[in-house]
C-alpha cells in the first residue's frame, strides 16, 4: 500500500500494513457493533447513553474523560434543538462537515509551516 504525505510516496510494508488493517477492522467491528446493540434495543435512546457511558468509563484520564463528556453534553444541546428527527439528521451532518473542514484546516496549516 501506498500512502502519499508531503509530496512523497511512502510504501507501507509488514508491521505498519498489518497494523493499519488491524485498526480498520477494529473500528468496523465497533460500529457494527454498536449499530447491532442500538437497533437491536427496544428503547434506542437509552441504549446509545449507555454505550456513550461505557466509552467514558473507559478513558482512563479523568480530565480527558470530563472534556468528552462535555463535549457530548454540548452536541446534544445543540441536536435538541432539532424539532424533529430530520432536522437532527440535517444538524448531525452539519456538524460532521463543519468539524471536518476545521480539522482539515487545522491540518493544513501544520503542513505549510512544517516545510
Amino acid at each position: 500500500m501506498a500512502v502519499k504525505k508531503n509530496g512523497f510516496v511512502i510504501h507501507l510494508r509488514g508491521t505498519a500494513m498489518e497494523k493499519i488493517n488491524q485498526l480498520k477492522s477494529g473500528l468496523v467491528f465497533s460500529v457494527n457493533t454498536i449499530y447491532e446493540r442500538i437497533v437491536g434495543s427496544d428503547d434506542a435512546e437509552a441504549e446509545a447513553e449507555k454505550i456513550f457511558e461505557e466509552f467514558f468509563a473507559s478513558i482512563k484520564d479523568e480530565d480527558r474523560r470530563q472534556r468528552m463528556r462535555a463535549r457530548h453534553w454540548r452536541i446534544q444541546q445543540e441536536l435538541n434543538k432539532a424539532k424533529d428527527p430530520t432536522q437532527r439528521y440535517n444538524k448531525m451532518v452539519e456538524m460532521f462537515w463543519k468539524g471536518f473542514f476545521e480539522f482539515k484546516t487545522i491540518l493544513g496549516d501544520t503542513s505549510s509551516k512544517i516545510k
